[in-house]
């Protein structure tokens, strides 16, 4: 049987001032995301800011740097960052979703895993990945995973254009073709995006090169390129709203299997 013991994350982004329909948010590795907007959240099976915080660094690779986290030393530790746009997160026609992140998991240390990026959308559908050196798999749909190679950081780009069904690139090449979950569960389950080591009984070293996601025009991609790439940007957070601010603690993605 299945378990879930994750935390939620709720996540709060600006408009964009080109159009009133779209946006970018970026996180590129070169900073501690809480200096870029990014709301930080760790803890333990306490709650939020229980226990030890995990260890982080930023590492400059010639000149490419990367956030590396270690949840090794406590697989009940989580990390979460997170930003949100509530009631205006989705595309609109004409527009695509577009959700990217560069990731390296260099050791699960207490599996099943630790990593996970999600997105949920304006009416609650979800979509999320769990992430281990060797595999990438669907967190709502397990069945739904893919190979990838051990020992380097991987591209990954989501795509969807009416936040129901999505595809996932993997280096440039197409890897799953899937449906959201539909969970429910309210504003705590609507309108946000995050990533992170965010799963309470698994832990794992890995190196988070970038995450971005926004909406932009359509003909902005093709095969699972967006350009251009350099027109993301962080935007300044706007004030968070009181019924959106509360730390909210729920299901995510995360599933510890256990067998007899």
């Amino acid at each position: 049987m299945s378990r879930m013991i994750a935390l939620t994350m709720l996540l709060l982004i600006a408009d964009s001032p080109v159009l009133a329909d779209t946006y970018r948010v970026n996180y590129g590795g070169n900073q501690m995301p809480e200096e870029q907007g990014w709301e930080y959240l760790w803890g333990n099976e306490q709650g939020y800011f229980q226990g030890d915080p995990p260890e982080r660094e930023i590492i400059d690779y010639g000149g490419n740097s990367v956030l590396r986290i270690e949840t090794s030393h406590d697989p009940l530790n989580f990390v979460t960052f997170k930003w949100a746009r509530p009631d205006a997160f989705d595309p609109g026609p004409g527009e695509v979703f577009v959700m990217q992140w560069g990731l390296q998991v260099i050791e699960v240390t207490d599996p099943p895993f630790d990593s996970v990026v999600a997105a949920h959308s304006d009416e609650a559908w979800s979509v999320g990945f769990d992430v281990t050196e060797t595999t990438v798999r669907n967190s709502y749909f397990p069945t739904l995973s893919v190979s990838i190679e051990a020992g380097q950081s991987h591209d990954y780009t989501l795509l969807s254009t009416d936040m129901r069904t999505y595809e996932l690139f993997i280096d440039g090449e197409l890897a799953i073709e899937g449906d959201f979950y539909q969970g429910g569960g309210g504003g705590a389950y609507s309108s946000w995006a995050g990533w992170g080591p965010s799963c309470m009984g698994g832990a794992d070293i890995a190196e988070w090169d970038y995450f971005r996601f926004g909406v932009m025009a359509k003909e902005g991609t093709s095969d699972g390129q967006v350009d251009p790439i350099g027109s993301w940007v962080t935007p300044e957070p706007i004030p968070e709203p009181t019924a959106v601010c509360l730390m909210t603690i729920g299901l995510l993605a995360c599933r510890r299997a256990t067998r007899d």
